[in-house]
């Protein structure tokens, strides 16, 4: 079996983080990407595409494994967070401060 490898042309990936389960990585690389922890291949397309957005932290809902993501915009206004279903779907969004990195769930 060949490795799974990510590369410079295709991207370097950031924000890597696991599901509330440990069983699929999810990272942002041209939009937000999920695979298998036990896939030996990149996934194709992203299961949230970027659409213009600068998206630069994630977090996962350890109780409902809901995902976040922080839209840094300009760098310089505040951030825009992203709630998705675990499937990918929008929920809602709101305003965070200027570049938002870390999140806490109660």
């Amino acid at each position: 079996m060949s490795e799974v490898r990510f590369s410079r042309e295709n991207g370097i990936p950031s924000g890597l983080i696991l599901n509330r389960t440990s069983d699929t990585l999810l990272f942002i690389q041209n939009g937000i990407r999920k695979m298998s922890v036990k896939s030996w291949s990149l996934p194709g397309s992203a299961v949230i595409p970027s659409e213009g957005r600068l998206f630069f932290s994630l977090a996962v809902d350890p109780e409902n494994g809901e995902i976040y993501a922080a839209d840094a915009i300009d760098y310089a206004q505040d951030a825009m967070i992203y709630r998705y279903s675990p499937e990918g779907k929008l929920v809602d969004s709101f305003r965070a401060g200027i570049n938002p990195g870390g999140y806490w769930f109660n």
